[in-house]
């Protein structure tokens, strides 16, 4: 037996069956976390729960993924429409993008990562399901994210032709007469316009002078012009594209006589399919305002028929035709489409030197006789439908002389003496001028009908044609000669030349100017003869 410094103890084994157990510790609930991981999952927000894993499995999958996924798709969806209705510049558009954009992945990436993490804790059957949904949302969004890295390409460089389309200034009109907007319709055109009105109250009327541009601009304008209906708009220059989209939604809408309307296609900067529909969209509302007009299916086909940089330039009649315009301003005087078939040529020999005394001549013309105005006129605009140039420049040129020369038998026969007379010296002098500066074979020819070249005196003999027939048309009409005066002069005329064809002025002159020199003796000899019978004489000489 070995000793011990101490008894050992001992063990009472009848306690421990007769007497009660000593207590158990309560047994661990399922839901048992450590200390700390209890208290950081106490302190955790509801994103960073998600983003561990933490919560259920179908919490983060159908809220976390699909709900906030579907309404981000209704938030984005609607903030396209309230983008445009701001009517931002591309360039703005782009920086919201860019700020957007990353905090729209952040937020793909916090859905997915959470719910990968929730399935691989949750030991559910369906963690195998969903892990495959976010694998297709992975591959959805690198498919998403190189879309969006092209369309940023796309925008940034329709953001600079953009900010290209600003060089335009509106503000008051240089002789005070209305608001004058030119240049090309970049963002913030319409909105300087409306401004511009909005500081002078005063003005009614809005210069347009344009290329056109950017087409919801156009589209604003159009707008804003229809509901002020009060607002007169006139082009004297150039309105075309998106400047002809606005132009039309004026209820008087006037041209300049040298203003060109230029149409084509519509065309979208930004190469997308919202964009082109967007722009398709506007384009059919700019048919359908055409159309409520009045233009014709074939005006409107070919409005929007030209592509790119090339326009179609529709003349001043298929524009009266199409009632794209009401009328065109010309000095001050708002002229109609009945108005404007004759007023188109007197405009175009007003603006030339060489025909301006011409179209003053045909002004009186109007006055003193419209049937024989008005026919030249609609004659004129017959020849604006032939074929090529040159058939319509000699068709003018024939018009002009058929009406000149039925003008004066009018006149001649009811002017006064003294209107008669003048003519008769102005005409004169007009054969003498071609005798001594082209040749007399031109004067004969000239005399007898036959086309002729004036290759020294074209300019003066224009001047001086349109002073005489200015001065003959602008003379009040009488009363008509009677038979007995007509006849009286007729006579005297006769007499007259059976004189100078016996030789008496025309001696030793050569047979090829005969003729010139025995009209410009017999009208010196009717000139000079003692009124009333001269008068008789020389009208019975133009009436023929």
């Amino acid at each position: 037996m070995i000793p011990q410094d101490r008894p050992e103890p001992t063990i009472d084994f009848t306690s421990a069956v007769f007497d009660e157990p000593p207590a158990l510790p309560p047994p661990v609930p399922k839901d048992y976390a450590h200390p700390r991981t209890a208290a950081a999952r106490g302190k955790s927000s509801y994103i960073g729960a998600h983003w561990r894993g933490e919560l259920p499995l179908a919490q983060s999958y159908w809220i976390n993924v699909f709900l906030i996924g579907f309404l981000l798709l209704i938030v984005e969806t609607m903030m396209i429409p309230l983008l445009r209705a701001q009517h931002l510049s591309l360039t703005s558009l782009l920086v919201l993008l860019a700020i957007y954009t990353p905090l729209r992945l952040v937020v793909t990436v916090w859905q997915v990562v959470g719910t990968f993490r929730s399935a691989a804790l949750s030991g559910s059957g369906w963690a195998v399901v969903v892990n495959i949904v976010m694998i297709f949302v992975v591959l959805g969004t690198i498919g998403s994210g190189i879309t969006t890295v092209k369309s940023f390409q796309m925008i940034a460089r329709a953001a600079v032709e953009q900010r290209s389309m600003s060089d335009f200034t509106v503000g008051l009109a240089p002789n005070g007469k209305g608001i004058l907007a030119k240049g090309t319709m970049g963002i913030g055109f319409a909105d300087a316009v409306q401004a511009a009105f909005a500081k002078y109250p005063e003005q009614r009327h809005l210069l347009l002078d344009s290329r056109g541009g950017d087409v919801d601009n156009g589209m604003q304008l159009h707008d804003y012009l229809a509901a002020h209906s009060d607002i007169v708009v006139e082009v004297d220059h150039l309105c075309a594209s998106a400047c002809t989209l606005a132009f039309v939604g004026a209820s008087q809408r006037l041209v300049g006589p040298n203003a060109e309307m230029g149409f084509h296609q519509m065309r979208s900067i930004i190469d997308s399919n919202y964009s082109k529909t967007m722009v398709n969209t506007q384009q059919d509302s700019f048919k359908g305002f055409m159309s409520k007009l009045g233009a014709s299916q074939s005006f409107i086909d070919m409005a929007f028929a030209k592509q790119g940089g090339d326009v179609w330039v529709p003349d001043g009649n298929t524009l009266f035709a199409n009632h794209i315009i009401t009328g065109v301003a010309i000095d001050d005087r708002v002229i109609g489409e009945h108005d404007w078939h004759g007023e188109q040529f007197l405009y175009a020999y007003r603006k030339e030197p060489t025909m301006r005394n011409i179209g003053v001549a045909f002004e009186h013309l109007r006055s003193q006789q419209p049937d024989i105005y008005n026919a030249w006129a609609e004659r004129n605009m017959a020849i604006l439908r032939q074929a090529t140039r040159a058939q319509r420049i000699e068709s003018y040129r024939a018009n002009l002389w058929q009406t000149l020369r039925g003008g004066r038998a009018v006149a001649m026969a009811r002017a006064p003496d003294a209107a008669v007379r003048s003519f008769a010296v102005r005409y004169r002098d007009q054969l003498e001028m071609i005798r001594d500066k082209e040749s007399l074979l031109t004067c004969d020819h000239y005399l007898d009908g036959t086309g002729v070249e004036l290759k020294h005196v074209n300019t003066d003999f224009y001047i001086g044609t349109g002073t005489a027939y200015d001065a003959l048309f602008s003379a009040p009409l009488g009363t008509k000669i009677s038979d007995h005066e007509r006849s009286e002069g007729t006579q005297l005329m006769m007499a007259q030349r059976q004189a100078i064809l016996a030789g008496q002025h025309v001696t030793g002159s050569p047979v090829a100017g005969q003729l010139c020199q025995r009209q410009i003796a017999l009208l010196g000899r009717l000139i000079d003869t003692p009124t009333p019978q001269a008068a008789w004489a020389l009208r019975s000489y133009f009436i023929r």
